[in-house]
C-alpha cells in the first residue's frame, strides 16, 4: 500500500513536470464554414496560432482535424481537397506559427462513380482528446497539443 502510494505520487509529479516541458502553446483556434456559388460546393477554413519561446527548437509535424482528417505540416506537402499553409513569425523572444487550412468539398452530382474523391480517414491517430491536435517534435520526441474547441466565425456564402 505504501509503495503504491509513493509510485502514484511520483507518477503524478512526473506527469505534471512533463506537461510543463511542452513548449508549444495554443494562442487561438478558429474556423469559418463557407458555401460556394455552385451548388454542393462547401468547406471550412481553419486558423490556428501557436507559439513557443525562441530558446526551444520545435518542429511542426502534422495536424488532425476532427471533421477533416490528418495532414502533414511540411510546406512541400500537397493535399487533395485541402489546402495547408504555415506562416512563421519570429522575434528574439519567441516563434509564432500560424497554421491555415481549408477544406473543399463538392457534393454535386457526378456522372461516373470513379469521379468521387477518396475520403480522408478522420479517426484520431494521436489518441489525444480535442477537435484538433497539433503534433510536433521537441528534443527528438513527439508531443501533441490538443485544441479543445474552435471559435466559430459566421459562415461565408459566396454568390
Amino acid at each position: 500500500m505504501k509503495w503504491s502510494l509513493v509510485f502514484l505520487l511520483a507518477f503524478h509529479l512526473f506527469s505534471a513536470e512533463a506537461r510543463k516541458l511542452q513548449p508549444l502553446k495554443l494562442i487561438s483556434a478558429s474556423r469559418t464554414p463557407w458555401a460556394g456559388g455552385i451548388a454542393g460546393r462547401h468547406g471550412t477554413n481553419y486558423n490556428l496560432v501557436v507559439s513557443c519561446s525562441a530558446k526551444y527548437k520545435v518542429k511542426l509535424d502534422s495536424i488532425w482535424f476532427k471533421e477533416e482528417g490528418t495532414y502533414g505540416l511540411k510546406q512541400e506537402e500537397n493535399h487533395s481537397g485541402f489546402t495547408m499553409q504555415v506562416k512563421t513569425k519570429s522575434n528574439p523572444n519567441n516563434f509564432t506559427y500560424e497554421i491555415i487550412g481549408g477544406s473543399f468539398h463538392d457534393d454535386g452530382m457526378r456522372q461516373h462513380p470513379d469521379d468521387f474523391e477518396k475520403l480522408q480517414d478522420t479517426s484520431n491517430p494521436f489518441r489525444v482528446k480535442g477537435v484538433a491536435v497539433v503534433s510536433y517534435i521537441f528534443k527528438q520526441k513527439k508531443y501533441y497539443l490538443p485544441v479543445s474547441a474552435f471559435t466559430n466565425n459566421p459562415p461565408v456564402n459566396y454568390p
